[in-house]
């Protein structure tokens, strides 16, 4: 009470009016009620508070190079949640997914789809694994471009194919293979191989890989361990889509590498998947890869869409038994989320 009435001495010395000389008592004994009694709020939720910050950290896991001695290179960031942002899309592709199931259209189909700006993505059955078939040829193509940045001469070497070497497969689309016998330069077999999807330049680059580098790509990317003998390596959508991530944010190769992976990519000769149902003049840097016998076929494929102010990338992997059935589902599939993007940039 001594704080009090020294309070009031000071306030009339100052001939301070009685209506504000009784508010600011008021307000003075409030406060000295609340710190006497054991329910002050502002002790009472410290603990609430920090309960309250934990909720709202993000369950955000990175990748990051570990082959240096004093730096760890970033090289993907994924943030753990859903994107409520587009849960009108999400739930259009599953119900999509659903019916096309039902019809007996496809058997399964694993759908990863994200905003290149570090947003959450939207994912439907994305860690289910599926044979990549020529999708893979990506792993083939950094693989190739990391070794030539330590050896600038390496597209410039030439190779050729014996006979005997490749023997050609039966496919659903097919394409333009080279010449047995011809030396072909690394730049051109790479093209060969992402653009017109050729198995024999696949097969010629595959026997001159850096066995190790293409196993570190693998595991730098956090993927299953593989081998180039393998020929029952499954991947899921969300594994593929992270070549096409490090690609475009340019943290696994140097951007002048990038650049030149996605601009090969860019001219991929195959209509009949994503790109099918979209403008003809969108920039879109994509590759598709087919597996299957005449019971079970999957098609799937992948792809960066550069739309006006940002770009997305897309990975839909099929399992069904029609190839012209699975190939107008990834259209459908591209479609339903280009026209949802758009309006929306």
């Amino acid at each position: 009470m001594k704080t009090i009435k020294q309070f009031g001495h000071i306030m009339f010395r100052n001939s301070v009016a009685v209506p504000i000389l009784l508010i600011s008592t008021a307000i003075l004994l409030g406060i000295i009620y609340l710190q006497t009694t054991s329910n002050f709020p502002f002790e009472k939720n410290v603990e609430q508070v920090k309960a309250d910050e934990s909720q709202c950290l993000l369950n955000v896991h990175q990748v990051r190079l570990n082959n240096y001695p004093f730096t760890k290179p970033l090289i993907l960031t994924d943030v753990k949640g859903k994107n409520s942002e587009y849960y009108d899309l999400q739930c259009q592709l599953k119900e999509y997914i659903d019916e096309q199931k039902v019809g007996g259209v496809i058997e399964s189909a694993g759908i990863y789809i994200r905003k290149l700006n570090g947003s959450n993505p939207i994912d439907i059955n994305a860690d289910e694994t599926f044979k990549p078939g020529s999708i893979a040829k990506i792993s083939i193509l950094i693989t190739y471009l990391k070794m030539a940045e330590k050896n600038p001469k390496l597209l410039e070497t030439t190779y050729s194919l014996n006979p005997g070497e490749y023997v050609p497969i039966q496919q659903s689309f097919p394409s333009q293979e080279i010449i047995v016998g011809k030396k072909y330069a690394v730049k051109v077999l790479l093209e060969y191989m992402i653009v017109k999807s050729a198995n024999s330049a696949t097969a010629l680059l595959t026997e001159y890989i850096d066995q190790k580098v293409f196993e570190n790509l693998f595991n730098d990317l956090e993927l299953p361990e593989v081998s180039l003998t393998n020929s029952n390596y499954q991947m899921s959508a969300s594994g593929v889509s992270k070549f096409m991530r490090v690609l475009y944010n340019s943290s696994y190769l140097t951007p002048e590498s990038s650049e030149a992976a996605l601009e090969l990519l860019s001219r991929t000769e195959f209509n009949n998947g994503i790109s099918n149902k979209l403008p003809k003049n969108l920039k879109i840097a994509h590759k598709f890869g087919e597996q299957g016998d005449a019971q079970s076929k999957q098609l799937h494929e992948t792809a960066i869409i550069y739309l006006d102010n940002i770009a997305y990338t897309i990975t839909v992997m099929t399992k069904g038994k029609d190839m012209k059935n699975l190939s107008n589902f990834i259209s459908e599939v591209s479609k339903m989320v280009y026209n949802r993007f758009n309006v929306n940039i």
